[in-house]
């Protein structure tokens, strides 16, 4: 395994416990949460949040993006939530074109590997991916060996037409595909005690540019 291998397996401790709360916050801080969502009933039990409560279909199915983020996230790469392909969407349901999941509790609108997508080269327009973040996070909530973001991302560009966008969520912010280019990179926080993530946005060059 390379340095460049290496430095995108991360193994670092999981931030969120069972119960959805921060795992590594003490005791005392993990009460403070428990008594912040009990004042603010719409915010919901689980996980106080910049995009409060995520956009379950099932609590039981670990991976889920926080409400709000989805309508935030079209904006953002500037396309229609129906030309969006959902890879590693959890338990996201009905928010785009189609969503793909290796897990089929998540109920996804096809069961796949994001390793190997069963889509045309060329064929979409906006992908947003949201694989597990480490290794403990692959192993210990979803029972999956840890992919890395890399391979994720090139099987997205792969998909995506010329012009379209690849967006990762991820504690990485990886070098662009083959073919692509980093268009912005946004912070993504969930509340208090909680990693920020990194919303990476990449773009697939058109052809004629790479002459």
């Amino acid at each position: 395994m390379t340095d460049d291998d290496q430095a995108e397996v991360l193994s670092v401790r999981r931030d969120k416990g069972l119960n959805g709360l921060p795992s590594h916050a003490s005791a005392r801080k993990r009460d403070h949460v428990r008594d912040w969502a009990a004042r603010e009933p719409d915010a919901g039990p689980r996980q106080p949040a910049m995009w409060a409560v995520s956009e379950a279909v099932s609590e039981a199915v670990y991976g889920q993006y926080p409400k709000g983020f989805v309508r935030w996230a079209t904006r953002a790469l500037g396309v229609q939530v129906s030309e969006i392909v959902h890879v590693c969407s959890g338990s996201l349901g009905r928010a785009g074109r189609c969503s793909i999941d290796i897990r089929p509790a998540a109920v996804p609108d096809v069961i796949a590997d994001a390793r190997a997508l069963p889509l045309r080269d060329g064929s979409v327009r906006a992908v947003m991916i949201d694989p597990p973040y480490a290794v403990e996070y692959a192993k210990g909530l979803y029972g999956l060996e840890y992919p890395r973001p890399s391979h994720l991302l090139a099987e997205g560009a792969r998909v995506v037409a010329p012009g379209g966008v690849v967006a990762l969520l991820h504690f990485l912010v990886m070098s662009p595909p083959l073919g692509c280019t980093i268009e912005r990179t946004w912070g993504v926080t969930t509340g208090c005690g909680y990693r920020i993530r990194a919303f990476t946005v990449y773009r697939k060059r058109h052809a004629e540019l790479d002459l």
